[in-house]
């Protein structure tokens, strides 16, 4: 029940122009009833946010099985390396298009 826990958050903070729908948001569009998405301006992760994200948390893991396991794992560091330096040589980066094709925004 998220919603409950968050209408309490809200009120706690002195929001009272909050309630919480009985069924939800899913019984509301089921009913027909009207809705609209706000738009806030452009948020989440870019696709170059998501590149350097990703492959941070590959050589994370890397070095970390290398230290545990075997270091053959640093093979799986020096690939990541090796795409990045690719990609800002000839500009076609394989994860770019992955995640481009998640809809993540270019800028």
């Amino acid at each position: 029940v998220r919603s409950a826990r968050a209408l309490d958050m809200c009120r706690s903070q002195g929001i009272e122009l909050a309630g919480h729908m009985r069924g939800g948001i899913l019984k509301w569009k089921a009913a027909g009833l009207p809705t609209e998405r706000a738009d806030w301006g452009a948020s989440g992760l870019t696709v170059p946010q998501a590149v350097a994200a990703s492959a941070t948390v590959l050589v994370v893991i890397s070095v970390g099985l290398a230290a545990s396991v075997s270091p053959w794992w640093l093979i799986l560091a020096a690939g990541v390396a090796v795409l990045l330096f690719q990609a800002r040589l000839t500009g076609f980066c394989p994860f770019s298009r992955f995640f481009a094709g998640l809809g993540l925004r270019s800028r």
